[in-house]
């Protein structure tokens, strides 16, 4: 037996789940508490919603699809099965693409992380889409044990879920644990996503009343004593050495809008990071953040484009003794997040400030504090996003969209002050959006004094232009199911009107019937003394499913006044239900030769056991990754 209970939570949170903004306009509405009912009889699955059940189920409006469409989400449960349905209206039957589709998801963590989400869609024609939580690298898919139905209806059409609890892996029983549910809507190339709420749930354990308490302190699953984790490296003529690691790690919500995170010696964060892609870009890149500190409430730590630099980044912060965290949503229309991590030599800052002001305007206030040894550097920023516009219905059935029309806006102004001196940085940017052709112009000044040591800001002494155009369009039948073009122009100088950088980029990406993929660029560059010219393919094959895609990239021309090859197979693949191998080999021929293997494989032991073994060889040096995580969740 199961009992939930729901509540309202931060927008913020659910525009994290999602890969939306944050914080969404909802959040604003004031959207009142929503409780999950138990059903005492089980609705037939059939995709219409005629069963008495529905008729008690807790309720929530799903926006999205312009005015015309609009959709509603039912939730309710029984001891065995989650049950979700959906009521999609449209102006008719004719205004229905067969590309409509619904998606509820599932956070049984409440963690904020999309790696611990489950993702079940369905279209208007009836297929079905499956998104597994991965869960610290174990990927846990409920595959087709899961049933879905839908039917067309005079307004529209109805759709409804079936969702098996044995098939989600949720935290120990008999304890009150929180979860995360949403609801998406897509229609034809537009996405609307609903409040995201949160859900008590009590597993195994009988109960005939509804309750709200607000769940105790969390130890998350990595910290639990039983946890261990060894990780082995080995450089070429050197001798293999082992480390242990551990660390402690636990979350309190404060309110259902707040919540508190703390961390101890998470050692063995540093070797849960990707390998660095082989590059030869002019500007630094960072390999991807992995750490779960650091994962959850990301959105509320995210600064707005400044076109491709940041004041802050987590990867900035290495190896830490403790840390701790405040995010989520004080008010209606506020978000916060503050962020304080303490080294043996270092101590980094970070907060940021959100009120949405209006429909479609937001304002945020940030500050990125580091001090070390060396430097003691702070910046704040001050930034301001607005936007307008609607939808626009399509008016040829056999193209899918309705395209999106509509435009955007935003400016950022930041400051920074350290023993060096004083520096600022501007940027301004807009995009306008109508019938499937969107225009971007973003610009950008950073002055010779401007330092943002926990951030990744590309080149000071400049001021940068950017444009791009570009065109995308979806159909139905043929060959060609969708086609983007688009083309960007950027042109960089110093300060002093002396030339600096100038780029060109031209890419073309179609996605065949059949699940293939094919993506073809273009980028003439001038960098100082260089003159670069780079022509990339990039083949992948998606059909085999969810976990399983294989692919290929090749690129050759010249970089940095030599001649570039690049070659990278890659592949995904389930071996089992338990099972999951991803392999990739990267091969650049240049000045230097460079090469990067790499295979990760996960085995999962059980909703509360997994084994990961991770392996890259760089330029002949291996190094291996092994983890064995067991703990209450």
């Amino acid at each position: 037996m199961r009992l939930l209970s729901v509540l309202y939570c931060p927008a913020a949170v659910c525009g994290l789940i999602f890969g939306g903004s944050v914080p969404s306009s909802n959040a604003a509405e004031g959207i009142p508490p929503l409780k999950a009912v138990r059903f005492t009889a089980r609705p037939g699955i059939d995709g219409a919603l005629g069963d008495s059940a529905w008729k008690t189920a807790a309720r929530s409006a799903v926006p999205g699809g312009g005015d015309a469409q609009t959709a509603v989400a039912f939730l309710g449960y029984d001891a065995r099965h989650i049950y979700v349905a959906f009521n999609c209206r449209a102006a008719g039957p004719e205004g229905i693409e067969d590309t409509d589709r619904i998606t509820f998801s599932l956070n049984p963590f409440a963690t904020g992380r999309s790696q611990d989400e489950y993702r079940f869609t369905v279209t208007a024609n009836g297929e079905r889409q499956t998104r597994a939580a991965l869960l610290h690298s174990q990927p846990t898919e409920p595959q087709d044990a899961w049933q879905a139905a839908v039917k067309r209806t005079k307004e529209g059409w109805t759709a409804e879920m079936a969702i098996p609890w044995e098939k989600i892996a949720y935290p120990g029983e008999g304890k009150p644990v929180t979860m995360a549910v949403g609801f998406t809507r897509g229609v034809a190339g537009s996405e609307g996503t609903a409040p995201c709420q949160w859900v008590s749930v009590r597993p195994n354990r009988p109960s005939t009343s509804m309750t709200t308490a607000r769940p105790p302190v969390t130890i998350l699953s990595y910290t639990a004593p039983k946890n261990t984790a060894a990780v082995l490296t080995r450089t070429g003529g050197g001798t293999a050495g082992t480390t242990g690691t551990g660390r402690l790690e636990a979350r309190l919500p404060i309110t259902p809008r707040l919540t508190l995170v703390g961390a101890t010696s998470p050692s063995e964060d540093e070797a849960n990071t990707d390998a660095p892609d082989i590059d030869f870009s002019y500007t630094e890149r960072l390999t991807s953040e992995r750490r779960p500190f650091f994962e959850e409430g990301s959105a509320y730590f995210r600064f707005q484009d400044e076109m491709r630099g940041s004041i802050f980044t987590p990867q900035r912060i290495p190896r830490f003794d403790s840390a701790l965290k405040l995010y989520g949503n004080p008010g209606g229309t506020s978000s916060v997040g503050i962020l304080r991590a303490l080294g043996r030599e270092r101590r980094d800052t970070a907060m940021q400030w959100r009120e949405t002001v209006a429909p479609g305007a937001a304002l945020s206030f940030g500050y990125v504090n580091r001090d070390d040894k060396k430097t003691n550097s702070g910046v704040w920023q001050v930034q301001g996003s607005f936007s307008g516009g609607g939808t626009r219905a399509a008016t040829d059935r056999r193209a899918a969209p309705s395209r999106s029309s509509g435009w955007t806006s935003s400016f950022a102004y930041a400051r920074s002050q350290d023993n060096k001196g004083r520096g600022e940085r501007w940027n301004a940017n807009g995009t306008y959006r109508a019938r499937g052709v969107s225009a971007i112009l973003r610009t950008a000044q950073t002055s010779r004094g401007f330092r943002a040591p926990s951030g990744l800001i590309p080149h000071t002494n400049v001021r940068e232009t950017e444009s791009t155009l570009s065109w995308g369009g979806q159909w139905q039948g043929g060959v060609v199911r969708q086609l983007s073009l688009s083309s960007t122009y950027y042109d960089a100088k110093r300060l002093d009107g002396s030339f600096y950088r100038r780029y060109q980029m031209h890419s073309a990406n179609a996605a065949l019937s059949g699940g293939l993929t094919v993506r073809a660029s273009t980028r003439p560059e001038q960098f100082g003394k260089f003159h670069d010219n780079i022509l990339s393919l990039q083949v992948s094959y998606a059909k085999l499913g969810p976990f399983q895609n294989l692919g290929l990239r090749y690129s050759e021309g010249a970089r940095r006044g030599s001649a570039y090859r690049f070659v990278s197979p890659t592949a995904s693949l389930r071996l089992n239900s338990k099972m999951t191998l991803a392999i990739s080999h990267q091969m650049a021929r240049h000045v230097k030769n460079s090469d990067l293997l790499s295979a990760t494989l996960n085995y999962s032991l059980g909703n509360r056991q997994n084994l990961a073994l991770r392996f890259s060889q760089r330029n002949g040096d291996n190094a291996y990754y092994l983890s064995l995580r067991q703990g209450r969740w």
